[in-house]
């Protein structure tokens, strides 16, 4: 009979399969299938130097049986202390994660979509660097180095006015925006929310741009209005 490992239990593991966490052997204390003899070494090693042990239709690591075994959770990964793919010992095995367990039961349906998109959520913070240089690249083909060398020669300050960055996006604050121009996507140099915006309102035109200049001066007093023509018979009946 097929256990699936969602099924397998630490309990029903210890009675079939005798593991020594010194000595890191394996061997069957009951008789699972034709080929299975009480006493005798449990598991064969395969070309990627990893032991198997096939327990109930399923196909295993030793490493995560022995970690079953002993602290009775499954493993997220394990690596060997000592890189020795056949060194099980107990003490040659370490857990390392990239994020924390989600205590989610996988076993439902809806456990499985809610553990994938809380792993999806997990993931994506334990390696926000990775996500945010995929995004980079995939939208302006720059990378988070390229971004970080640009950031750093504008001394961490919009390119235009100066300032940093001061929009609160979800409770952070936001990184500048990347300007780039539209027509050939050539990336020209990291803004502010503000003036991102500002010469996106413009359209990147300098014509517009230069009127507003000349429109701020004339209103703020520092260029005098210029009259409007009049015509050679004004003032005459």
């Amino acid at each position: 009979m097929k256990i699936l490992k969602a099924d397998l239990t630490p309990e029903r593991l210890r009675e079939v399969i005798a593991y020594d966490p010194e000595s890191g052997s394996f061997s069957w204390k009951a008789k699972v299938g034709r080929s299975t003899r009480i006493g005798q070494p449990a598991g064969c090693r395969v070309k990627n130097g990893h032991k198997y042990i096939t327990l109930f239709g399923t196909d295993y690591t030793a490493q995560q049986l022995a970690w079953f075994h002993v602290h009775g959770v499954w493993p997220m990964k394990l690596k060997f202390l000592n890189g020795d793919k056949g060194d099980h010992r107990i003490a040659n095995l370490q857990e390392y994660r990239t994020i924390p367990r989600l205590g989610i039961d996988r076993l439902t349906p809806e456990g499985k979509l809610a553990y994938r998109l809380a792993y999806q959520r997990a993931h994506q913070v334990a390696h926000k660097d990775h996500y945010r240089n995929g995004r980079l690249y995939s939208g302006f083909r720059i990378t988070l180095t390229e971004f970080n060398e640009r950031l750093s020669a504008q001394d961490g300050v919009c390119a235009i006015c100066k300032q940093p960055e001061t929009m609160i996006r979800w409770g952070k604050e936001t990184p500048l925006a990347i300007d780039h121009d539209h027509a050939t996507g050539k990336v020209r140099g990291l803004l502010c929310s503000s003036c991102n915006n500002g010469i996106g309102r413009f359209k990147d035109d300098e014509n517009t741009l230069q009127r507003a200049i000349t429109y701020l001066r004339r209103t703020a007093g520092t260029v005098p209005p210029t009259p409007e023509p009049r015509s050679a018979y004004a003032g005459f009946c």
